[in-house]
């Protein structure tokens, strides 16, 4: 399985996630990195109703593996 399958999948559950659980539209851009040195996300918008209530360029993720 290639990496970049992977992070789609993330990608894909956690917009499945969010949208069970809130009203808005979270778009994230790419999603780049891996478990080792961690995952940037941008960029990241949340929407509702068409307004912009959350953006940023990007998101650092570090996954704690301890």
């Amino acid at each position: 399985m290639k990496p970049q399958y992977f992070i789609q999948d993330i990608a894909e559950y956690f917009n499945n996630k969010l949208s069970s659980t809130i009203d808005g539209t979270f778009n994230f851009g790419k999603i780049e990195g891996n478990f080792i040195k961690g995952f940037n996300v941008g960029p990241v918008e949340y929407t509702e109703d068409n307004t912009v209530i959350f953006s940023t360029k990007e998101i650092y993720i570090d996954p704690d593996l301890s």
